[in-house]
């Protein structure tokens, strides 16, 4: 079963490209290993507050990020890659999939990645304002909107916003994390009342 699903999966162009491209640039050799985020310090509401902007490195987006997504998601939609279908639509050129710019707005890969310890991410909601294309850069950038709590439950929301190169939001957008007491949360795991 297995080779007739990686048979159908590779039969698939958008697929095949996706594969080939990580071969090309021999992607999995380059994928560097996760380090474990220190757990010594635990992220507190305190350490964040209202107003606070975090911004993660720029992305100038190619047809290869593009063909990947697709790979990886299945959404081969040829507004996302086929240049004669994409020129008879409005746009005039393909589009980055939604999803793909949905994910460029990860509060993971911001200035706030090492403060995240506790957080659990629980809702995203996004508006996708103006069109991305092949060569846009994008500029991602989160600020703190809201900590809040809801019974004994903390929460803190997001606001995300895409930018391109010339300065224009192309995406708008907001996440909400839970903020969990690690010390508690232990306890309870290992089967203990605190």
């Amino acid at each position: 079963m297995i080779d007739t699903l990686r048979e159908r999966e590779l039969s698939s162009p958008m697929i095949r490209l996706a594969h080939e491209y990580a071969a090309s640039r021999s992607f999995h050799s380059k994928l560097t290993t996760l380090t474990t985020l220190p757990h010594a310090r635990m992220t507190t509401e305190h350490e964040f507050a209202p107003g606070q902007v975090f911004t993660s490195p720029s992305k100038t987006l190619t047809d290869a990020h593009f063909l990947f997504f697709s790979g990886l998601t299945g959404d081969n939609h040829p507004i996302h890659y086929d240049v004669e279908y994409a020129k008879a639509t409005r746009f005039g050129k393909p589009l980055a999939h939604g999803l793909l710019l949905a994910s460029l707005t990860a509060l993971g890969a911001s200035e706030a990645s090492q403060r995240l310890n506790g957080f659990v991410f629980r809702e995203q909601g996004c508006h996708f304002l103006k069109p991305v294309t092949v060569g846009d850069t994008i500029h991602p950038r989160s600020v703190v909107e809201s900590i809040w709590n809801e019974g004994k439950r903390r929460f803190i929301r997001f606001a995300t916003t895409l930018t391109n190169q010339h300065g224009e939001a192309v995406v708008e957008g907001f996440h909400i994390y839970q903020i969990l007491d690690h010390g508690k949360d232990a306890g309870k795991r290992d089967g203990q009342q605190t």
